[in-house]
């Protein structure tokens, strides 16, 4: 698989286009690499529109 190299800015706004459950699946992916050594975080789930 070839690698794509992006910066910062460029990640950020890939993300953003995601829709808002694909972007919570991100942020749970980064929060558990961040801090998956056993400490337990709870991510809110984001409100429903309609």
């Amino acid at each position: 698989m070839a690698t794509l190299i992006l910066s910062d800015e460029q990640v950020i706004e890939l993300v953003k286009q995601l829709p808002v459950g694909q972007q919570v699946e991100v942020f749970r992916f980064l929060l558990l690499q961040q801090w998956g050594n056993g400490n337990h975080y709870h991510v809110m789930e984001p409100k429903k529109q309609g």
